[in-house]
């Protein structure tokens, strides 16, 4: 809101993929008991489902949840996720997610109000508990009629 859209997208998009490495490496390096510890085991499980699934899209589609993104970011190096790939997947879900929230804060800097700011990014976790309590409906559907 303050720094406008320019250094606002490159300011959390700097923060946040700092964030998507430490969170990877921690992921890679700590492993599932430890994680589990402070996870719990229901969110790991639920990762595990949303990375069979969608793979890498696991990852962009909880960027923006709390605990969730962090969640699935830690997720990926402890199921050693190629790097790479992590990193395509995690700076471009990263960057437009940026984007969306910068542009939010430059508009309601313009409007002197923070409302915009606050509503779009209620709106952006809420859409995306949306379209991961949807994948998790459809992949567990799928499992029910496997057995």
């Amino acid at each position: 809101m303050f720094l406008g859209f320019i250094k606002g997208t490159l300011t959390s998009t700097i923060g946040m993929t700092i964030s998507c490495v430490i969170g990877y490496y921690v992921g890679l390096k700590a492993g599932r008991p430890t994680i589990g510890k402070f996870v719990g085991e229901e969110e790991l499980a639920r990762l595990e489902r949303l990375t069979d699934r969608f793979r890498y899209w696991a990852i962009a589609m909880t960027r923006s949840l709390p605990v969730l993104g962090e969640a699935a970011v830690i997720f990926a190096g402890m199921s050693r996720m190629p790097i790479r790939r992590f990193m395509l997947v995690s700076e471009l879900s990263t960057l437009g997610l940026s984007a969306v929230y910068a542009a939010a804060g430059a508009f309601s800097a313009n409007l002197d109000s923070f409302l915009i700011a606050f509503l779009v990014s209620i709106g952006i976790s809420a859409l995306g508990i949306l379209i991961v309590a949807r994948s998790e409906k459809r992949t567990d559907a799928v499992a029910q009629a496997e057995v």
